[in-house]
């Protein structure tokens, strides 16, 4: 499978109960990356990029596989260490820097040979992004919502793989002992693009 930056194998428990739906990858294509961040050369304008992620979906008793159906997100939270994995009661929600850069809904179609929902640019399903101007402290993460019918509640579940985000003059910055918080224009008069 091509671009694929990392492999990430996860499955989700949540209070004792056997998983639905889990994540087994998501990842940024490498061609957006720098350093393993995603790549943005100027912080006042968009910036598009690609992802992949790989689902999968739980057997039954009766051999037949769950629906699988789900609602995926691809987005960018400037408070991501509010969250712990597998944890239905979370922060992110309620915080106003997340964005959503994307979302795919996921029907039972779109998993291959039975267990695995594959979108990925080998089946030419890889996602667009879009990631707004002026955002670069945060970090992309993917977030999978479906409802469990043996809890009987909807789960929100993250990707512990995070993406920080590198916007090379800002860094440059940075590394002289400045911080870049609150920055936002280095077209201004008081600061040049370096």
């Amino acid at each position: 499978m091509k671009n694929v930056f990392i492999f990430l194998i996860v499955f989700f428990m949540v209070e004792n109960a056997k998983a639905v739906i889990g994540l087994s990858e998501f990842s940024i294509q490498t061609q957006y990356l720098s350093d393993g961040k995603l790549k943005v050369n100027n912080e006042k304008v968009t910036t598009a990029f690609k992802a992949e992620f790989i689902l999968s979906r739980d057997l039954l008793s009766s051999g037949q596989f769950e629906a699988g159906n789900c609602t995926v997100s691809i987005i960018y939270t400037e408070s991501p260490n509010y969250i712990t994995q597998a944890t239905s009661n979370n922060n992110y929600e309620n915080d106003p820097s997340t964005i959503v850069l994307a979302t795919k809904n996921v029907t039972s179609s779109d998993y291959n040979n039975g267990a695995v929902a594959l979108m990925v640019d080998s089946r030419g399903k890889s996602t667009s992004c879009i990631l707004p101007a002026s955002k670069f402290l945060g970090k992309i993460l993917l977030r999978i919502k479906y409802y469990d019918t043996s809890l009987s509640r909807d789960i929100t579940v993250y990707s512990t793989t995070r993406y920080e985000i590198y916007v090379p003059h800002l860094t440059k910055i940075q590394s002289m002992g400045f911080s870049i918080s609150g920055i936002k224009d280095f077209n201004s008069t008081y600061y040049g693009r370096c």
